[in-house]
């Protein structure tokens, strides 16, 4: 089956069309499902425990019917909280470009990847690996490292360390020793930087961002070409990209210093 943008699977759309039929209804069975979807019980039962099992969909113990699992309470706080994170960051963001008129990013993270969520671009530089929406490894951005260093070492175990550290350039850090001396430098200091470990020819400067809760949810970066980056403009940058996240994490509910 093809839609508008290319090819669809039938059977997840099913799945989806079941889960938004909770949205007017707490609780749904079998029964009353197969009759909204025009599906018989079996392949309504196969699907409902495909959801159950990701745990999109739960069962109630005492009418044995099903309702919204946590999963999506948990996607939809992560949705939620990358758009607030875009809305509060702008104006503060847009002062930091103003200022040096280099390239601000604006990321999160996502089982061991960074997810671009904004860029604010300078006109006469393209960067490879930062478009809005698109994926990166942790290990070699800045934006990367700033959320690496401040998240439960269970995280960065579970999804960058228990895999090789790729390679993106002959400067990319690929050994798990040097990359925690790096992350605990990055403790100490409040930022990361990127000396051309995702692309060539680029150096960047980034600063962990915190929510309410005191948990890492982001990051915010400035990164232009090696020519204009260079040392002095780096230390130059480095306490007003900490300024600029201190002052998001301060609008996301954060009330404290980086610990």
């Amino acid at each position: 089956m093809k839609g508008e943008n290319g090819t669809v699977v039938q059977s997840v759309l099913r799945a989806l069309d079941i889960l938004c039929y909770f949205q007017d209804n707490e609780e749904l069975g079998i029964s009353e499902i197969s009759r909204m979807i025009g599906l018989g019980k079996s392949t309504v039962y196969a699907l409902v425990n495909s959801l159950v099992c990701r745990n999109f969909l739960e069962q109630s113990p005492i009418s044995k019917k099903y309702r919204l699992g946590i999963r999506n309470f948990e996607l939809g706080r992560y949705t939620q909280q990358r758009m607030d994170l875009r809305r509060e960051a702008s104006p503060i963001v847009m002062e930091v470009l103003g200022k040096f008129h280099e390239t601000v990013h604006l990321a999160a993270h996502d089982q061991g990847e960074v997810v671009y969520i904004e860029s604010y671009r300078v006109p006469d530089v393209t960067i490879l690996y930062t478009q809005t929406g698109r994926r990166a490894p942790m290990h070699c951005s800045s934006v990367g490292k700033a959320m690496l260093a401040f998240l439960p070492g269970s995280y960065l175990q579970q999804y960058v360390l228990n895999q090789p550290l790729k390679a993106l350039t002959k400067y990319t850090i690929t050994e798990p020793e040097a990359l925690l001396r790096d992350l605990k430098q990055v403790r100490e200091q409040g930022y990361a930087t990127d000396d051309q470990e995702i692309e060539m020819d680029l150096r960047c400067i980034g600063a962990p961002i915190f929510d309410f809760s005191k948990s890492v949810i982001g990051a915010v970066s400035i990164c232009g070409p090696i020519y204009r980056m260079g040392d002095m403009r780096m230390k130059e940058i480095a306490p007003e990209i900490v300024r600029c996240s201190r002052l998001i994490s301060y609008r996301m509910g954060y009330k404290e210093g980086i610990q």
